[in-house]
């Protein structure tokens, strides 16, 4: 489990309505400079039993804001075999080789738009990545079933909060797989849930003093969760999923902060060992953040709240709809807003206020 010119809503507005943005991760838009061919590679390291996604060459200049960077448009890759997905972590090096700090990397996320979300009819997130996530493995027991030829849109947003500059820096999404065999991984799949729903702005203004925000759903198919985490910002007091149906809480965690009080990760909740814990359509979950901002004024963006975990299906997986109003919403507005960003367009919080919407991308 996961960022600034000012943009007239007409523009998204007229491309919800044209349907100038591609309704397919296949139909991607190319970038500024850069033909969409030279952003993303794909490799199979077979010693290392590991699909690498490869995203850049990219120019990081010191103390650069996301909308100073040339952006990598939406790029789709093909899973290179039939593997079961074990593991990921992600890597930045320089043109020399050299490692990169990971706090250069705002976010990355690998969508599966041919599949649907646990609790959302929106394109499924197979994996999502930021500047505090951690190598992460499951048992050898489990694993996330790919297909040779799946495709995969990778969609990744850069900064530089550092004073130092880093040219032709790439980012290693490396996700670490295995083979059928005389012993067979079960299959699991990924859940994503965020406070602010699935459609729509992900970060949100912080009051003065504790606030929180929720948002409550069903999944579409029964199942057992077995592994949960999250994303949360500074000033975030506890991040809470609860069945509301039972009045039972069924996750709790806080930040992990470093020296100075700022987020540095957040801890992961492990329920594989006891067999998962079981969730249902026929009951209502809702998934809680709670902020304290100690300054005396709201942080225009300053919240969000996410949480990403591995779902064990008790039968087949809802098929995709792919003419859901909020599949459609959802998808087109990820391809408009990643277009901007490598057009050189704000698509940051205040330019929420003229109406582009924030898919969390």
């Amino acid at each position: 489990m996961l960022s600034r010119s000012s943009v007239s809503s007409s523009i998204l507005v007229l491309a919800l309505i044209s349907g100038s943005v591609p309704a397919s991760a296949q139909e991607h838009g190319a970038g500024v400079g850069q033909e969409p061919a030279e952003w993303l590679q794909v490799i199979n390291d077979v010693d290392a039993r590991e699909f690498v996604f490869i995203v850049g060459p990219l120019d990081l200049p010191a103390g650069a804001g996301h909308h100073m960077i040339e952006q990598p448009p939406i790029q789709t890759g093909a899973v290179p075999e039939d593997a079961y997905i074990t593991g990921f972590e992600i890597q930045l090096r320089d043109a020399s080789g050299q490692p990169v700090p990971q706090r250069v990397l705002h976010h990355v996320n690998l969508i599966d738009f041919d599949h649907r979300e646990l609790f959302s009819p929106v394109a499924r997130r197979l994996f999502a990545a930021g500047s505090e996530t951690q190598p992460a493995a499951m048992p050898r027991i489990l694993g996330i079933p790919v297909s040779a030829g799946q495709q995969l849109a990778v969609s990744a947003m850069f900064h530089n909060p550092t004073g130092e500059s880093y040219s032709g820096a790439r980012l290693y999404v490396r996700l670490k797989y295995r083979k059928e065999g005389w012993f067979f991984p079960i299959g699991v799949y990924p859940v994503y849930i965020d406070v602010m729903g699935h459609v729509g702005e992900k970060e949100f203004d912080l009051p003065p003093g504790r606030s929180e925000r929720s948002w409550e759903g069903s999944p579409a198919v029964a199942g057992r969760l077995l592994a949960v985490g999250g994303h949360l910002h500074d000033n975030a007091v506890v991040l809470r999923f609860e069945d509301v149906t039972e009045g039972k809480v069924l996750w709790e965690t806080g930040p992990e902060l470093d020296g100075n009080g700022q987020v540095v990760g957040v801890p992961i909740g492990k329920f594989w060992w006891k067999g998962g814990i079981g969730l249902t359509p026929k009951h209502t979950y809702r998934l809680t953040v709670v902020y304290d901002n100690p300054a005396g004024e709201t942080v225009p963006g300053g919240g969000m709240g996410v949480l990403g975990g591995i779902f064990k299906p008790s039968g087949e997986w809802p098929a995709l709809d792919p003419d859901d109003p909020d599949y459609l919403i959802n998808t087109k507005t990820t391809h408009l807003r990643a277009e901007m960003r490598a057009m050189g367009i704000d698509t940051s919080h205040g330019a929420h206020r003229h109406g582009v919407q924030d898919e969390g991308l």
